[in-house]
């Protein structure tokens, strides 16, 4: 492909324009082993992380500011594993604690409000026993926990608890609940989904209703009213309001979860786009209604380990469309495909990295694609197509500073979306542009 490509020297034109931008927190100094398994978003750049550390059981982060709250100076946080964070509608932060000895009096519920810690323990108000399996706040601001097969609800002032054991007639290992516009709730467990509706009423989805796998690890609803499941071992998939039509995405026929072990998708959220973001064994995939782009440790900064891109284990999105997406041992990547940058003044020398939107857009059969940067560096640029797979290396060498803009030829290319990737060593940007022929 690189004997399509001619590289000019430009000037930049002043313009505002739509960028995807990625940015990256690293948690390793957060716990002694680096590896954060739980965090909840409270709003732009601020984020909450529960650690597996005694000393440090809790971290806030807010726009590169890092708070930890630890035992010593928090006598109340004793417990060595804090996990189910949870942000509820008055912006309290929500979690367990858990020394995991299964006995339940080590075991507490903890509110902080931004000045105080309260907490919840055997010996206080709260019923639930051992392991608190899930955190959930609906839209009146009751918070709901979850143990086994109890569901015990907080309205502010007072605690209730309903075991469902005898109901189920079988244990089913209750996790988090999501809410559907009915007040419903759907419950992850690990034989399928439990539906507790306002009247008492109860159904039951599993790999009877389409499903390939009944083990539940998140569940989303979107704008018309479809349920998204990401399971254990069966990947993701889109089932109506009755489960009478279920399509299944794993890796026999996308690639969600290929060149991992267990076929597993571990979250789903759906943006303000009405975009489907689903975190997987080996990266993070989004649907637009009609097709799937991946992203992964080559066309995107998700790191790796051991050669493959780490498991997304949590998707959660703010209300300025920001994605985060926590990885084991790599941080949280920030990405957001409308974030609006300035590029500067006409003729003015660049004192920014910056990757514009190719024009013509869509294109047939050639395409022009500028960049800028501000100081001698190495610089690569390739191209990808929706799957992930590099189809262009258009440029990977040591260049220096300035505005460039080369010419993409891709008659041998299929019509269809394809990403444009800029990568140094100090930035990183991905486009999308559109081949039609």
């Amino acid at each position: 492909m690189k004997k399509f490509i001619n590289l000019l020297i430009v000037l930049i034109i002043s313009q505002l324009h739509n960028a995807q931008e990625w940015q990256h927190i690293d948690t390793v100094g957060f716990n002694w082993f680096g590896a954060v398994t739980n965090f909840a978003v409270a709003g732009p750049g601020e984020i909450w992380f529960g650690n597996h550390e005694a000393n440090s059981p809790l971290t806030y982060y807010n726009d590169g500011s890092v708070t930890t709250y630890d035992s010593a100076s928090y006598p109340v946080l004793p417990g060595n594993i804090t996990y189910n964070l949870t942000v509820d509608n008055t912006r309290n932060i929500w979690f367990a604690q858990d020394t995991f000895n299964w006995d339940k009096d080590a075991n507490r519920i903890v509110r902080f409000d931004g000045t105080s810690f309260t907490v919840f323990d055997a010996s206080t108000t709260h019923q639930v026993q051992y392991f608190v399996a899930g955190i959930s706040v609906d839209s009146q601001n009751n918070i709901y926990f979850t143990d086994n097969t109890r569901i015990t609800v907080f309205d502010g002032t007072n605690w209730e608890t309903t075991d469902y054991r005898e109901i189920l007639g079988v244990h089913r290992s209750f996790g988090d609940i999501e809410f559907d516009d009915q007040n419903n709730k759907w419950i992850n467990t690990e034989r399928g989904i439990y539906v507790i509706k306002n009247d008492n009423s109860y159904e039951i989805y599993d790999t009877n209703d389409g499903l390939k796998s009944q083990n539940i690890s998140d569940i989303e609803f979107d704008s018309e009213g479809n349920i998204w499941i990401a399971t254990y071992w069966g990947g993701v998939a889109k089932a109506n309001s009755d489960f009478s039509e279920v399509t299944v995405w794993d890796t026999t026929n996308s690639q969600i979860a290929v060149g991992g072990d267990f076929n597993t998708a571990r979250s789903v959220e759906i943006d303000k786009n009405g975009i489907v973001w689903v975190g997987h064994e080996t990266g993070v995939a989004s649907y637009d209604g009609s097709d799937w782009t991946y992203y992964n440790s080559e066309n995107s900064p998700l790191p790796t380990y051991d050669g493959v891109t780490q498991i997304v284990y949590d998707i959660q999105i703010d209300e300025n469309n920001n994605k985060y997406f926590l990885t084991l041992f790599g941080g949280v990547y920030i990405f957001n495909e409308d974030v609006i940058n300035d590029v500067g003044e006409e003729g003015s020398k660049s004192t920014q990295f910056e990757l514009s939107q190719n024009y013509p857009n869509p294109f047939n059969p050639s395409t022009t694609i500028s960049f800028s940067i501000p100081k001698q560096t190495n610089v690569l640029l390739k191209v990808y197509d929706v799957l992930g797979k590099e189809v262009a290396e258009l440029v990977n060498e040591e260049m220096s500073t300035g505005s460039y803009k080369l010419n993409f030829e891709a008659s041998n290319l299929s019509s269809g979306i394809y990403f444009y990737t800029l990568r140094t060593n100090e930035f990183f940007n991905t486009r999308k542009m559109l081949l039609i022929k």
